[in-house]
């Protein structure tokens, strides 16, 4: 019986506790909603399914039309399963077609495996396949970055084969 902003505000809290408990079925009522009022609701179910279960969550979202709310929501899914099994996440971030949503989720994979692993290598790979420029840039210089701080000279290499500027030194823990 609401409307407008009370609306999404309940749905999007009821969602994410429903998707605590029992995420497909937290899906399932998403997917019947009309496509265009889904969007604001994909990161509620994704943020606690992606944590119990992130294979069953891609295959969910990667159903969802691409949009603001499947790319905010495909940050979290890769940040989750890239820490819990980063070769299956990899693999399937791999097979999704460029876009926004793709851009979203190497961020969180770059992100997760930046922070999560001795070689972030991998990491810097990943961010130079951003398709948006800026975020491209953003995510390159971070991994770099991190990259730096653990192996210089490796980091030093790919920036020079890559063209790219090495980021600045900064102490641990900037």
């Amino acid at each position: 019986t609401l409307s407008g902003a009370d609306r999404e505000g309940a749905l999007s809290e009821a969602l994410g506790t429903w998707a605590a408990s029992e995420p497909s079925a937290a899906a399932a009522y998403v997917d019947q909603l009309p496509q265009q009022e889904r969007s604001p609701y994909l990161l509620d179910v994704v943020r606690n399914w992606s944590q119990q279960a992130p294979a069953d969550a891609a295959a969910w979202l990667g159903n969802q039309p691409e949009g603001e709310g499947r790319a905010g929501a495909m940050g979290h899914l890769m940040w989750n399963w890239t820490t819990a099994d980063p070769e299956a996440a990899a693999n399937w971030l791999g097979e999704q077609p460029a876009g926004p949503s793709y851009d979203s989720g190497v961020t969180g994979l770059a992100k997760a495996a930046t922070h999560a692993y001795d070689d972030p290598s991998p990491a810097v790979n990943w961010a130079s396949t951003i398709e948006n420029q800026d975020l491209r840039e953003s995510m390159t210089q971070h991994t770099l970055g991190v990259w730096r701080r653990q192996n210089e000279e490796a980091a030093r290499s790919w920036a020079a084969e890559n063209g790219v500027d090495l980021p600045s030194a900064q102490p641990r823990g900037k």
